[in-house]
């Protein structure tokens, strides 16, 4: 249970088992692996159970619910708050529709640090979507650039390409056409790759 990123999280829903516990997760414990983490659902026990867990058990993940919620519907709370580590990106979209609360892709998480040196621009963040097929630009826009000082509607942006928010002095501002872009403004630019170059001069000076 070392690993942040494991690549199985193992769900126990609980209801006063508490002479269990010790038994149960000494034996996970024995696992030879790191790639694993134990996600506790406890459905509103009175016997101590959550407290016996956080002081003998420091390495689980623990979900305090306020009500018996059940087995099935403990085990559905649990997974909601799994993580998934996947090689293939084609199986997440079937991994968010079984509810997982985080996926994890090593291929895009890596994708998306490259290609933050290889856009023009001041780029911050690159998200990679839909099998490399459209991205996540967090951006600066750059003081010269032909976006700047001009209302949203005035600017000729490439299809399939549209901004989701900016952040001002630290305020998230969703904009409408008559918002006018501002130097410096922080940007999240959702774009499909054929269209990311064109974006990239938008907002990157000369």
């Amino acid at each position: 249970m070392k690993n942040s990123n494991p690549l199985v999280s193992i769900i126990i829903p609980n209801y006063n088992g508490k002479i269990h516990l010790e038994e149960c997760l000494n034996s996970l414990e024995m696992i030879e692996s790191d790639d694993y983490e134990i996600v506790f659902v406890d459905n509103a026990s009175n016997d101590g159970s959550v407290e016996f867990v956080k002081n003998h058990f420091p390495k689980v993940r623990i979900i305090s619910l306020k009500k018996n919620f059940g087995f099935a519907e403990g085990c559905n709370l649990g997974v909601k708050k799994a993580v998934c580590q996947v090689k293939r990106t084609d199986i997440v979209p079937l991994a968010e529709q079984i509810g997982i609360d985080t996926i994890l892709s090593p291929r895009l998480l890596t994708a998306g640090v490259i290609l933050k040196y290889l856009r023009r621009g001041d780029i911050i963040s690159v998200t990679v979507f839909d099998d490399d097929r459209a991205e996540m630009l967090e951006l600066l826009a750059q003081p010269g650039s032909s976006a700047v000082n001009k209302e949203l509607r005035h600017i000729r942006f490439p299809s399939g390409s549209v901004i989701g928010a900016v952040m001002r002095d630290e305020r998230v501002i969703i904009p409408d056409g008559t918002f006018q872009i501002k130097a410096h403004d922080r940007l999240m630019v959702f774009s499909m790759l054929k269209s990311i170059h064109k974006i990239e001069r938008l907002f990157a000076r000369g």
